[in-house]
């Protein structure tokens, strides 16, 4: 079976669909610390934010392409702490 593109997954065509609960360090590494593919769509990716008003990371994310939104069950990420 051929890998997916982001040709084949409509954008945005999550946003509208429950958020899911997932361990960060539990999805595919794309790139560093952070970046990872979304476990959805298999192409877009989490990106990790951070809180702006204590730079925290954030617990909630959501996939570049996909739009489907994730809350992360982790304490801490790359060892920085999450915030709620």
């Amino acid at each position: 079976m051929p890998e997916r593109t982001i040709h084949d997954v409509e954008t945005c065509c999550n946003i509208r669909k429950p958020t899911v609960e997932v361990y960060h360090s539990g999805l595919q590494v794309f790139d560093g610390q952070f970046k990872r593919t979304c476990p959805v769509c298999g192409v877009g990716l989490l990106l990790v934010t951070r809180n702006q008003e204590n730079f925290h990371l954030s617990k909630h994310d959501r996939c570049t392409l996909c739009a489907q939104e994730f809350t992360y069950l982790d304490d801490e990420i790359a060892g920085e702490p999450v915030d709620g």
